[in-house]
């Protein structure tokens, strides 16, 4: 929200919970998504990764 407030809103940003629905991350460019970095709040993190285990095929 901060960086559309300060007229920064073409960047591309996406709010999605991509442990949780990991296909629903649009590409920007026809290049393969890689992630250097990946911010979050730990508490939310902890409770994504808990249900995250009960529905994963392994």
């Amino acid at each position: 929200m901060n960086m559309i407030l300060h007229g920064d809103g073409h960047s591309g940003i996406q709010q999605i919970n991509s442990l949780e629905k990991p296909n629903d991350v649009k590409p920007l460019t026809d290049q393969q998504l890689k992630f250097d970095v990946i911010v979050t709040n730990c508490h939310f993190l902890k409770l994504s990764l808990k249900k995250l285990a009960k529905t994963a095929k392994l």
